[in-house]
């Protein structure tokens, strides 16, 4: 009986001798719990428009808008992106607006719509133009400056 007394009075002192005074949950009852910080999604990276520009027609029909976005990695996304279809269409990033010495991003994936390629870890800042061509016929379908 006598730690229980003990006790008692310890907890009217440590109250300032206020044993009514209302000191709040311990627990924080609103915070999210193990399991809820264990299963939240994690924000995804923000983007950023490096460059972009419009696509030019050159040898046959092109439209649509490039654009070099950063976030985590760099893509090139394709919005409203319209090409002529050709035998082997393909993607590059180039210096010049030519093929000639450009990173190839590969095959169009299509010819009407919103697109997104992954770019290789390259230093971006040398590539300023996109270019559309049929590695076939060897024809630039539309070039887009990237500014």
């Amino acid at each position: 009986m006598r730690p229980a007394l003990l006790v008692l009075v310890f907890l009217v002192v440590a109250c300032g001798g206020n044993v009514d005074r209302d000191v709040g949950p311990l627990v924080d009852v609103d915070a999210p719990t193990r399991v809820e910080l264990m299963n939240k999604t994690p924000e995804p990276p923000r983007q950023r428009i490096l460059a972009s520009g419009e696509f030019v027609a050159k040898e046959q029909y092109g439209g649509g808008r490039a654009a070099l976005i950063e976030a985590g990695s760099t893509t090139l996304l394709l919005k409203g992106f319209q090409s002529t279809r050709g035998i082997d269409t393909r993607l590059y990033l180039s210096r010049d607006g030519t093929t000639v010495d450009a990173l190839s991003l590969g095959p169009l994936q299509g010819y009407s719509g919103d697109y997104t390629y992954a770019i290789p870890a390259v230093d971006i800042s040398t590539y300023r133009y996109v270019v559309v061509s049929d590695l076939a016929s060897g024809q630039i379908y539309s070039v887009a400056e990237l500014r």
